[in-house]
C-alpha cells in the first residue's frame, strides 16, 4: 500500500535520506492545513509537532493587527479551533519572522526543531540522536522465563525461506523489532530499517546480538564476518570483546556466549550465503551493501537488543513508548513462530494494540504446520499481516490463538506463503485487553 502524501510546493521535495520540508499552502481551506505529513528519506512518520507549528504560524499572521483588536488578541488566548478557523492576512515569503510575535517565533522554531530531530532519528546514515537512543536504552527488560522453549537456545534460525517476506518489507524504513538472532539482521537490511530492536526472552540470544555488534565493528565484509565465527578466529574475537566498551562482567558473559554459539552461527551464515547466492537475492549474509546496512546501524548506535517477552508487561510496552516518543513508526514486527506457544491473552492483545503501526507496517510470522503448506526447502509456512489490521483484530475479535487467526488467510501467490488482511467482524462482545497502565 502506498501512503498518501500531502501537497508540497514545487521544488521542496526531499531526497531519500534528507529532511523533507513541509509547505502548508495558505490558499488551502483551513481543514486542509491540518493534513501535514512529514516525510524523511522513505522513513515515514506523522509529526504532529509540524501541525502545531503550522497553527502557530497561521496565528502569527494576526500580529499586524492594530489598536484594541490586537491587544484583545494578545490577552485572550485562542483555542485550537479558533486558530484553525482564523483567516490570516497574506504574508510574503521570508516575512514571517519579522511579523510574528517573539513567543510565536519560539513555537515555530521548537516545532521545526522537533521535526528535525525526527528526521535525524529516521535517517540510518546519521548517528542516533542521544535523546532517542536514551529512550531505547531505558526500555525495561522482562523477567527471564521459568523455562526455555524445548529447553534450548535458538542460536540460529531454523527457518530458511525468509525471502518470501522480502517484497512485503522492502525499503519500508522505520523501526524493526523481532525475535531470534541472525534473521533479524536479514530482515532489517531488506527493510532498510533506521533502528533495530532485537527482542527475545532468552538472555543468551540477547547476548549473542551484542557479540554480533562487536564482530561487525571489527570486520569489513560478509566473508570476514563468516571467518570471525571459525575456530581459527577464537583468540581474535576474544580480543575484540576484551577491548570493547562493555563492563568487564558482560565481557566475560559475551566470551562464553560466543564459545557456545560460534559453530552454529558459522554454519548458518555460510549456508544462508549460499542459498541467497543461488537465488540471486542480495542478503546480509553475502551482499556487501546489505551487510553494510547492519554494520552501520551498529556503528551509529541504532541497535538495541533487549530481553523481552511478547506476552509480558514491560519490554513491548516500553518499545511502543520509545518509538512513539521519538516520532517514529514500528514498520516491521517479526514474530517467527512464537505465537504457536501461547494464546491471544489480554496482555498480548494490549502489547500489539499499543504499537505505533502505520498503514504500511507489516507483521511477519511463521507456523510449522503441513496443512498450511510449507515453503520449498523449509518446514514452515510464512505469512504477513498489516500491522493495523492485526491490532484491529486484537482489539475487536475474540479469536483465541494463531491457529484461529490463520483461518483468515488468503493465498499469497507463492508456495508456503499467505496473507492475512480480512477485516475483523464487529462482535457483540469485545475481547479482554489488559489495562494500558498495568504495573510493569
Amino acid at each position: 500500500m502506498m501512503k498518501k502524501q500531502s501537497k508540497v510546493s514545487e521544488g521542496h521535495a526531499s531526497s531519500r535520506h534528507s529532511a523533507g520540508i513541509v509547505v502548508v499552502e495558505r490558499s488551502l481551506p483551513s481543514s486542509e492545513r491540518m493534513r501535514t505529513v512529514f516525510c524523511v528519506g522513505g522513513h515515514r512518520c506523522v509529526c504532529l509537532l509540524f501541525v502545531i507549528s503550522a497553527l502557530l504560524a497561521f496565528s502569527c499572521d494576526r500580529g499586524g493587527e492594530s489598536g484594541a483588536a490586537a491587544n484583545a488578541a494578545k490577552s485572550s488566548p485562542k483555542t485550537a479551533n479558533e486558530v484553525i478557523e482564523a483567516e490570516p492576512a497574506p504574508i510574503e515569503p521570508g516575512q514571517l519572522a519579522s511579523k510574528a510575535a517573539p513567543s510565536m517565533q519560539r513555537g515555530v522554531v521548537l516545532g521545526a526543531a522537533a521535526a528535525a530531530l525526527v528526521g535525524r532519528a529516521s535517517d540510518p546514515a546519521l548517528p542516533c540522536p542521544p535523546e532517542v537512543a536514551q529512550r531505547f536504552r531505558e526500555m525495561t527488560p522482562d523477567p527471564p522465563p521459568p523455562a526455555l522453549t524445548r529447553d534450548a537456545h535458538y542460536w540460529i534460525s531454523n527457518e530458511n525461506a525468509h525471502d518470501l517476506f522480502r517484497e512485503s518489507i522492502l525499503d519500508l524504513g522505520g523501526v524493526l523489532s523481532g525475535v531470534g538472532s541472525d534473521q533479524v539482521y536479514l530482515l532489517a537490511a531488506w527493510a532498510n530499517a533506521s533502528i533495530i530492536v532485537p527482542l527475545d526472552f532468552d538472555q543468551e540470544i540477547v547476548n549473542l546480538h551484542h557479540v554480533y555488534g562487536i564482530v561487525l565493528a571489527n570486520v569489513s565484509t560478509p566473508a570476514e564476518m563468516l571467518q570471525a565465527f571459525h575456530k581459527s578466529s577464537v583468540e581474535q574475537v576474544d580480543a575484540w570483546i576484551a577491548k570493547s566498551s562493555y563492563p568487564e562482567e558482560q565481557k566475560k558473559i559475551f566470551v562464553n556466549t560466543y564459545d557456545k554459539a560460534r559453530e552454529k552461527v558459522r554454519w548458518r551464515i555460510d549456508s544462508m550465503a549460499k542459498r541467497y547466492e543461488e537465488l540471486g537475492i542480495a542478503s546480509f549474509y553475502q551482499n556487501q551493501e546489505q551487510f553494510e546496512r547492519i554494520k552501520n546501524l551498529w556503528a551509529k548506535g541504532r541497535v538495541f537488543p533487549i530481553r523481552g517477552d511478547l506476552t509480558a508487561d514491560a519490554a513491548m510496552r516500553d518499545l511502543a513508548a520509545a518509538i512513539k516518543d521519538s516520532g517514529l513508526t514500528l514498520s516491521v514486527l517479526y514474530l517467527s513462530n512464537a505465537e504457536a506457544y501461547f494464546d491471544y491473552g489480554p496482555s498480548y492483545r494490549r502489547n500489539i494494540i499499543v504499537q505505533p503501526f502505520d498503514e504500511r507496517s507489516i507483521v511477519l510470522r511463521t507456523r510449522q504446520a503441513d496443512y498450511l503448506g510449507v515453503a520449498d526447502g523449509d518446514e514452515y509456512h510464512f505469512s504477513v499481516q498489516p500491522g493495523l489490521n492485526f491490532a484491529a483484530w486484537m482489539a475487536k475479535s475474540r479469536i483465541a490463538n494463531l491457529k484461529e487467526n490463520f483461518r483468515n488467510r488468503r493465498d499469497g501467490g507463492k508456495k508456503g506463503f499467505s496473507i492475512i488482511d480480512a477485516e475483523p467482524p464487529e462482535g457483540k462482545k469485545l475481547p479482554e485487553v489488559a489495562p494500558l497502565d498495568a504495573p510493569r
